[in-house]
């Protein structure tokens, strides 16, 4: 029995390409070691009516929501602010492949094809899996030459598509097949957050910040309706104990008025005076509630609020602050890599066969220079160190052309030691050589 079966994907034109995949042939009598005891079919908790797997966020499932509740969120300024901060991050790094023992020319064809991606825009998409827990994308296949190539990446919205409650298949939900259908191989990625056996839809963001912005449009709400009721002062007015209900009545309509009107005409048995009952300290727990509900989603988003936990300013909590950001941004960059290099790993295997060989996709920080980092290599290479190329090209971005390379300043390094040789060699000869003196010339008597 072949280790290998046959697959075929389509392609962008219509045809079809075939590869191989390998597979593990069981031995015979190897019953169950080959296959999975423990599935989610057979489990006594779970449960299912439709033919793909719910997603298992905590608060959808009490909300019986899906995904596309979460993406309300975004019209929340906190959410939006710290999400694009996070964001930042992450699309402020510059894209490379690194070769590997690939082959120059195959490196070469694989890295102008992807130069035409729209690098920026895919991954400002693929980061949203973080924030929803995943994040599908369709790879447009194409025909190059002799090759089958990934022309580009279309991120596709999550709420279209589901896991398959049997094999954690991606489906794609369609208006003929609402419990969704399955997708050829080779086709999508998905970049996904802490993915499980248990939640292949991965770990959501918004669900750690979905009650603090429910909760925050709540106190809104009510203290605008104190702002209402007590941002203005309320006119108090006075009348004759035997006064007619009727007169009172119509006295309070035209003290409603007059306060809209800034007129108020009243007759001198009556009185009115404005009452000013704004309490600032109960308008301050509105604030004070609202700020901690802000706090609570840049701590979910960003791993920390400077603004509202650091009073009065700190250099040293800045750095921290930063770190932690770092921390997150280095988790988003790694989820982006791994999606975009298994395109890449799939490119290979159908054009090359072998994976291993497969160029690497990295993201790294866009090089700035600045005036500490140059001095601070300055003293360096004073004290007496050196450094290879490489590190004048990643710390402040010279490119290879512009550098004189080591086999260069070798081959100089020798033609100054040659010509040193040289130099002392003649010299050398020279003192060996004895001088002959001239002899005195005889004056002439003529």
């Amino acid at each position: 029995m072949s280790r290998y079966r046959s697959t075929r994907m389509k392609l962008a034109d219509g045809s079809s390409v075939a590869f191989a995949e390998p597979t593990i042939s069981p031995t015979k009598g190897a019953g169950s070691q080959f296959s999975d005891i423990v599935t989610r079919q057979k489990a006594h908790d779970f449960y299912n009516l439709v033919g793909y797997l719910p997603n298992p966020d905590k608060i959808l499932r009490k909300l019986n929501k899906d995904i596309d509740e979460y993406e309300q969120l975004m019209s929340d300024a906190r959410v939006k602010g710290a999400w694009n901060s996070r964001k930042a991050g992450l699309l402020g790094m510059e894209w490379r492949l690194e070769r590997g023992t690939s082959a120059a020319r195959q490196y070469s064809f694989l890295s102008d094809v992807m130069a035409s991606w729209p690098m920026h825009e895919i991954m400002g998409e693929l980061v949203n899996g973080a924030f929803y827990g995943y994040q599908p994308a369709e790879i447009i296949w194409a025909k190059v030459g002799g090759n089958v190539v990934p022309s580009n990446l279309v991120p596709k919205p999550a709420r279209w598509f589901r896991y398959d409650w049997k094999t954690n298949a991606l489906l794609f939900l369609t208006k003929e097949k609402f419990d969704g259908e399955y997708l050829p191989p080779h086709k999508f990625v998905v970049a996904r957050l802490h993915p499980s056996y248990d939640d292949p839809y991965g770990e959501s963001l918004a669900s750690a910040v979905y009650w603090p912005v429910k909760f925050k449009h709540l106190g809104w709400r009510y203290f605008a309706t104190f702002i209402e009721r007590y941002g203005m002062p309320w006119i108090k007015t006075t009348y004759p104990s035997g006064a007619q209900e009727a007169r009172v009545s119509e006295m309070v309509s035209m003290m409603s008025k007059g306060v809209q009107d800034n007129i108020i005409a009243y007759p001198t048995d009556y009185t009115a005076e404005a009452l000013n009952l704004n309490d600032k300290s109960s308008s301050d727990i509105y604030k004070a509630f609202i700020e901690l509900c802000d706090q609570e989603i840049s701590i979910a988003l960003l791993g920390g609020n400077l603004t509202t936990q650091v009073k009065g300013g700190s250099f040293a909590a800045a750095e921290v602050h930063n770190d932690i950001r770092g921390d997150l941004i280095h988790e988003d960059i790694r989820m982006v890599e791994t999606t975009i290099q298994q395109v890449i790993d799939w490119a290979w295997v159908i054009n090359y066969g072998n994976k291993d060989t497969a160029p690497r996709f990295c993201l790294s920080p866009k090089i700035r220079m600045d005036q500490d980092s140059a001095t601070t290599a300055k003293t360096l290479v004073d004290a007496g160190v050196q450094f290879k190329d490489i590190f004048w090209q990643d710390r402040f971005g010279i490119k290879p052309e512009e550098l004189v390379s080591e086999s260069e300043r070798e081959a100089k390094a020798l033609q100054e030691q040659e010509a040193a040789v040289a130099l002392a060699t003649a010299q050398q000869n020279q003192q060996s050589t004895p001088q002959q003196t001239a002899e005195p010339k005889e004056p002439d008597n003529d």
